[in-house]
């Protein structure tokens, strides 16, 4: 987005609330120092802010700071003021240096940090550069190619990773399957968004994002994946849709190489030779298979081509008891 149209949302989201954006940065409070780098990096500036919308401002410090947002209500509106040390700018460019994907998101936690991580640099890349040294103003403005080829990548293994969960179940439970379908969809419609430079992360704004851009016409795609069935019936031409439309918007491999890893509430007994996975005591598969289950530290306890697959391992994941991962997105 050009940064005067940007300006202008938030200009104008102020003015109905007879402020400006020196009132904004008035709020900044001067206890770590001059800011070297002050953004707008909210929805607000984004232009899909609403009245209830908070402002958001990321202030970069040459401090230690604990970087918790410090609400303020001064001004009659909520404004959350995100202080960051210039620590964090290295962690930035070690995040952009390599893919951040294949082989690392092991478990849920995991990927739940990185998708943290990337959201944080995804609204930097296209915030609103408010005040700052030069040399910092250089480096916001430096992101947006890199943060593209970053989200075209992350957004791309994420989509393949809820696509091979899908093509799992399809057969055994279709209606489960049309969600994992509906999030690969989505999230294929967030690399079409990423390449047209619409790289703000947030499920809620993808609409918003394709009206606006190049692609208003996968409008009605999304539309269509958010109309998930609840019929098993249904559920099945749907699946079937959205397998042709995930191909249509992206070149997925057939057959990637995945992991999978025990969920972290997962407990594993052994009891006469037969081993027992169960979550929570309610849900568990049996085997008498040797070592079935056993895993290091990571909990890895499968690897390979998801073409690959043995039967107890797709169990378990049927089951919701291990944790799908994508560790080469290319073809096995």
């Amino acid at each position: 987005m050009d940064a005067d149209v940007s300006r202008g949302h938030l200009q104008t989201f102020l003015a109905r609330r007879e402020h400006t954006i020196d009132d904004l940065t008035d709020q900044i409070a001067g206890s770590f120092g001059e800011p070297e780098l002050v953004v707008a990096a909210g929805s607000v500036q984004q232009g899909f802010g609403n009245e209830e919308s908070d402002v958001d401002l990321l202030v970069f410090v040459d401090a230690q700071v604990t970087n918790i947002p410090i609400s303020s209500h001064v001004l009659g509106l909520p404004v959350d003021i995100n202080y960051l040390s210039l620590d964090w700018t290295r962690s930035v460019d070690e995040l952009l240096a390599t893919p951040g994907y294949d082989g690392v998101l092991v478990n849920r936690t995991d990927w739940k940090d990185s998708l943290r991580r990337f959201q944080r640099v995804g609204r930097l890349a296209v915030s609103l550069p408010l005040a700052g040294d030069d040399k910092w103003l250089a480096w916001q403005a430096a992101l947006a190619a890199p943060v593209t080829e970053y989200a075209v990548h992350w957004w791309s293994r994420e989509a393949l990773r809820q696509r091979t969960a899908a093509r799992m179940l399809r057969d055994t439970d279709p209606r489960l399957a049309a969600q994992r379908y509906c999030d690969a969809g989505l999230a294929a419609l967030e690399i079409a968004a990423a390449r047209v430079g619409e790289l703000y992360v947030g499920a809620k704004w993808i609409l918003a994002k394709l009206q606006r851009s190049a692609a208003p016409e996968l409008s009605d795609t999304y539309r269509f994946l958010t109309t998930t069935p609840v019929r098993a019936g249904e559920a099945k031409g749907y699946n079937d849709a959205v397998e042709d439309i995930l191909q249509s918007l992206h070149p997925f491999p057939a057959d990637p190489v995945v992991q999978f890893a025990l969920m972290p509430d997962v407990e594993r007994s052994e009891i006469r030779g037969r081993t027992l996975l169960h979550r929570w005591g309610t849900r568990g598969v049996e085997s008498t298979a040797a070592g079935f289950g056993d895993s290091g530290d990571d909990r890895v306890i499968w690897r390979g081509p998801a073409s690959a697959l043995d039967d107890e391992t797709v169990l378990l994941a049927r089951q919701g008891l291990v944790w799908l991962s994508i560790t080469d997105g290319e073809q096995a």
